[in-house]
């Protein structure tokens, strides 16, 4: 590729909502990340520098990685650092060493048949691309990206850049009730403009693979309540009729009409978690079919929901969400708080057997802490 032809290559619609998924697009956003987050790159390069390993699982918000040069890129970018940091090694042998120790992996890591690593992303439907559909659009020349992807790129991304961390708040079900508090007129623009424009961009395949069961259920739902208010709200006009009371209609008609939407409201939610169409508290529900799947396993550990968590399956499997490390806008009470809580899973050995534990990393007294998940009684 040229100068002229890479800006040739790049739409109006790119230079508004960000470059497609085609490898050498891929790699320049991969570069502006590793000069974005230059300490972040040197202290994985320390890392491998003093002979550890590293292994990066695909998520749903990396999945460039599956391009070759995405992942070239990468370890030329940290044997650069490495050699740049150690003035006794070439960048050939900075090269050789990241090529030894960095391990890119798509799906799931198994350590010692016992501990399966993944992200967690293919049990959210939202975040996984179409079962039955390649990795690869348009001849294998762009990544075919998820529901999700489509809903940050055209929908999340325009709005941050107004309103940073959008993406973060806690609880998700609150984020259009903080837009109409902190931003009023950014909340009208998203229900006028972004969400119809979010319908059109979405490949059409995903409303079929998301919603079909969902639209067949509350069409079934909704026909005999449908039925069931035309009766009724007949009765009651005939009620009124025959106590000369138009009063009664409103306050009748105003009860049923509330209390009617809490109902269905509370269908709604049931619904949508039912057929996974809103992002789960964890992904616990997962684990006992991973279990089944291999009866060495003790141990299931993801991140995707960026909750911390930890379950235990039977006496001795468990599994283990390692939370996030990116701030968490919490919106639950009338001020917003950002929290960062840094928590992470520990895996020890001794003996041949495995431990793990979820610790967090205490930034203020620089050292590692327990972390306690605190489970609502129900």
């Amino acid at each position: 590729w040229t100068v002229g032809a890479l800006r040739a290559s790049i739409g109006a619609k790119e230079r508004k909502f960000g470059l497609k998924t085609h490898d050498h697009k891929s790699v320049w956003r991969l570069a502006e990340v590793v000069k974005g987050h230059a300490v972040l790159f040197a202290s994985l390069a320390t890392w491998i520098r003093r002979g550890h390993r590293l292994v990066i699982t695909r998520g749903n918000h990396d999945v460039d990685f599956y391009w070759a040069k995405v992942r070239n890129f990468l370890r030329l970018s940290l044997a650069t650092k490495i050699a740049e940091a150690d003035a006794t090694m070439s960048e050939k042998d900075a090269l050789d060493r990241v090529l030894a120790a960095l391990l890119f992996v798509h799906d799931v890591v198994v350590v010692d048949d016992v501990i399966h690593i993944e992200h967690g992303h293919r049990f959210d439907k939202l975040s996984s691309t179409v079962p039955w559909q390649e990795v690869t659009l348009g001849g294998g020349k762009e990544l075919n990206l998820s529901f999700g992807a489509f809903f940050n790129r055209y929908l999340l991304n325009p709005i941050e850049l107004r309103y940073p961390f959008l993406n973060n708040v806690r609880p998700r079900e609150k984020v259009f009730a903080l837009l109409i508090r902190e931003r009023f007129s950014l909340a009208l623009k998203l229900l006028a403009w972004h969400v119809p424009f979010l319908f059109r961009v979405i490949p059409k395949r995903y409303f079929s693979y998301l919603f079909r069961n969902f639209l067949l259920v509350v069409g079934a739902l909704l026909v005999p309540v449908g039925l069931f208010v035309a009766f009724e709200w007949h009765a009651v006009l005939g009620f009124a009729k025959m106590r000369n009371a138009q009063g009664i209609t409103g306050l009748v008609a105003n009860a049923a009409t509330g209390t009617g939407l809490l109902l269905l409201s509370y269908v709604f939610a049931r619904l949508l978690a039912h057929f996974q169409l809103v992002e789960a508290e964890h992904l616990a529900l997962y684990a006992p079919a991973i279990f089944r799947g291999n009866s060495a396993l003790r141990f299931v550990i993801v991140g995707h929901t960026h909750n911390p968590h930890r379950a235990a399956i039977d006496a001795e499997r468990s599994f283990l969400n390692s939370g996030t490390w990116i701030p968490i806008v919490d919106n639950s009470s009338a001020d917003i708080r950002q929290d960062r809580t840094y928590t992470f899973v520990e895996m020890l050995a001794a003996q041949g057997q495995y431990v793990a534990n979820l610790r967090r990393w205490n930034d203020d007294a620089g050292r590692i802490d327990h972390f306690c998940v605190v489970k609502r009684a129900r």
